[in-house]
């Protein structure tokens, strides 16, 4: 009886840590994961960046936006927040478009064709060109971006985004 007690005991522990354990949820190895909380992501931020700004949230389903910069280079990364807890995290990659090639080569390898979308929208003062690929990891979702204002330099910027309930 005590044998079948633990066991039972250790089967219920082990279900609910999956159960209610985030599916996939995104754990950059940079520091930045999903659902961490608002404060410890911000502070973060403002140690990997000089310049930390709030900024309009760039996500429907995002309460809360941040964005740091740096005087030393041309980077930036982005954070976003439903409910004080991340769910969106992007940064821009430099090299153009053929590290956008190696990037895309290196993710089909890994996770697969994934989905891919291009667009070019008109605006009052230029031309917005991207095309992205996007991959379903579980609940949440990586996207790779190329895009050009006008005859702007080519962007890269990367993103990870966990589902959220604010909307």
């Amino acid at each position: 009886m005590f044998l079948t007690l633990k066991f039972l005991r250790l089967i219920i522990a082990s279900a609910s840590v999956f159960i209610f354990s985030p599916v996939n949820a995104f754990d950059l190895g940079n520091g930045f994961r999903s659902n961490m909380t608002e404060e410890q992501a911000v502070a973060l931020l403002k140690r990997r960046f000089d310049i930390v700004t709030p900024i309009s949230p760039f996500q429907p389903d995002q309460q809360s936006s941040y964005m740091g910069t740096s005087s030393s280079n041309l980077g930036f990364a982005a954070i976003g927040f439903c409910n004080a807890r991340l769910n969106t995290y992007e940064w821009s990659v430099s090299g153009g478009f053929p590290a956008f090639v190696r990037l895309i080569e290196r993710q089909v390898a890994e996770l697969g064709v994934g989905k891919h979308t291009a667009s070019t929208v008109e605006t009052q003062v230029n031309a917005l060109s991207q095309i992205s690929y996007v991959w379903n990891l579980g609940q949440d979702v990586k996207t790779i971006t190329l895009s050009q204002i006008g005859t702007q330099s080519l962007a890269i910027n990367i993103s990870y985004k966990s589902p959220s309930t604010c909307q």
